[in-house]
């Protein structure tokens, strides 16, 4: 028993060195890159002090490679005629760098192997072609509007709505007609409306906007302020200053289904400035 003893336990003890000869290749292969590769990160990482005059890029770069201990490589006609800002205080070498090279034309890349190459920073601004924009204000029944004919008004139906839409006969005095007109009144602005008389009893010094709408006496029950009748009566009556106005909208013939009892002449109906 004693000859076969020795045979029976040197193939295992083979296999064992087998085994830990395999273990260890397989433990060693990922050290191996880590100790690779702690110097390149090592370097990027750590904060070095620098000291570095502004002037041209070129020898301040190699001042900062001399501090930091990286190489840089770089095509010296790109940085020719570059200046350089200088570098002072604590700084890892990407941050470094990007302030070294701030204000140049140049750019550092981290390249695999932990050096830096610079390449020139590549414009991105876009000239553009000079923009026209035109536009006009878009007209409003209860607002203001350009020129001396207005296409909508809210006198007819209550509602913002074209005048050619409005089964009734409408006269819009804007606000540059007023001007045009020069009209220190309501009753100036009117004077020309077809179809209103004003000043039936002669010049009034007292400044009463008098007004008849086809014959009829408006005075009372025609008067209206942004779509609000004025209660008028024989002792005092309500006189609008035409400065305040965008408008004055005036309806001819009947308009008691939307302004309640009135006359048969039709409403004069002021539109009053927004703030």
């Amino acid at each position: 028993m004693s000859v076969h003893k020795p045979a029976t336990q040197q193939p295992a003890s083979l296999t064992r060195i087998v085994r830990r000869t395999l273990l260890g290749m397989a433990l060693s292969s990922p050290l191996t890159s880590i100790i690779v590769a702690a110097p390149a990160w090592a370097q990027t990482a750590a904060t070095h002090q620098f000291d570095i005059p502004s002037g041209s890029v070129d020898i301040a770069l190699a001042q900062f490679s001399a501090t930091a201990g990286v190489n840089i490589s770089f095509d010296p006609s790109q940085a020719q005629g570059q200046r350089s800002r200088g570098l002072h205080g604590a700084y890892t070498v990407d941050s470094g760098l990007r302030q070294l090279l701030a204000g140049s034309k140049l750019q550092a890349v981290l390249l695999s192997n932990g050096s830096y190459s610079l390449i020139p920073v590549v414009d991105a601004t876009l000239q553009l072609d000079p923009t026209s924009i035109t536009g006009k204000a878009v007209e409003s029944a209860s607002g203001p509007m350009e020129g001396f004919v207005a296409t909508r008004s809210s006198a007819g139906t209550k509602t913002d709505t074209p005048i050619i839409e409005i089964p009734q006969s409408i006269s819009v005095i804007t606000r540059q007609q007023m001007q045009a007109q020069g009209a220190q009144t309501v009753t100036d602005a009117l004077r020309y409306v077809p179809g209103v008389k004003v000043e039936a009893y002669g010049l009034d010094p007292k400044g009463f906007d008098w007004l008849y709408l086809r014959g009829f006496n408006g005075q009372a029950s025609s008067d209206y302020l942004n779509g609000l009748r004025q209660q008028n009566n024989s002792y005092a009556f309500f006189r609008s200053e035409p400065y305040s106005l965008d408008r004055i909208d005036v309806v001819r013939g009947p308009a008691s289904s939307l302004f309640g009892q009135g006359d048969a002449g039709g409403i004069v109906n002021r539109v009053s400035k927004k703030p």
